[in-house]
């Protein structure tokens, strides 16, 4: 049966946003909790999910976070790290229906009232973009990113991908819908990422990624990439990097 996740308005988020303002990683971490008195779910189309259930989501992000320096300020590396451990977790463990991580409601309710200490860990400006859904939460871009770069449990590798793209490289792709709303697109992206990253060194990537994905969207306007077969798509995205390492 489908799991129904506690959802949380954009009135509401904002208020609790602003109600947060000043507060440290301990206060927000007191002021946590599974449950919110202006929560709302879906009418209808499954169960909704119990205390216990999104305690154990809490504990086990928490975990996530403290093996990478939480509550304490962490490096850039080691944020980055955690980043791709928590989107390895929701893309393994936690099965939370399409139709729910969607909605931006939901990552409110997840930012705002579960885990509200771990935004401000990670995100020390704690500003309302990084807990109130969208591109830029900070628990909803991992959701996003492991749907878009997941080979598949059947791969031997199967988050290759998360594992060697760097920030800036997940920002470029994801941040823009023409390429985010097709994991194909997105996977091809990361291979020919990872494959000029092999050739020219990750120092180098930050610049020749920027031109790549500017050449990738252009050639966008000419050719419907959501139409391409994979080896047409492959190709195209290739010759893009490799025109810029030429």
């Amino acid at each position: 049966m489908t799991v129904l996740y506690p959802r949380l308005s954009p009135t509401d988020a904002a208020s609790l946003w602003e109600s947060y303002a000043g507060m440290s990683i301990a206060d927000l971490r007191a002021r946590s909790g599974v449950s919110h008195h202006n929560q709302t779910f879906a009418a209808v189309g499954g169960r909704r999910i119990q205390p216990r259930e999104m305690e154990d989501i809490a504990r086990d992000i928490r975990g996530i976070a403290e093996s990478h320096g939480y509550p304490e300020k962490s490096t850039r590396s080691a944020l980055s790290d955690f980043d791709t451990a928590v989107s390895v977790y929701f893309g393994e463990a936690l099965k939370i229906p399409e139709g729910e991580a969607y909605r931006p409601q939901t990552w409110a309710f997840i930012s705002l009232v579960l885990l509200p200490d771990i935004v401000k860990w990670r995100f020390h400006n704690f500003r309302i973009s990084r807990c109130t859904g969208g591109r830029k939460d900070c628990f909803h871009r991992l959701w996003l990113r492991a749907k878009a770069f997941d080979l598949g449990p059947e791969s031997k590798n199967r988050w290759v991908l998360l594992n060697n793209l760097m920030e800036d490289s997940f920002v470029s792709i994801m941040e823009r819908p023409s390429l985010a709303g097709n994991s194909d697109i997105c996977r091809m992206v990361g291979a020919s990422w990872m494959k000029t990253a092999a050739a020219v060194g990750k120092n180098k990537m930050q610049e020749i990624n920027r031109r790549a994905i500017k050449r990738i969207r252009a050639k966008g306007t000419v050719v419907y990439l959501d139409v391409l077969d994979c080896r047409e798509l492959k190709a195209l995205i290739e010759s893009c990097y490799e025109a810029e390492t030429n």
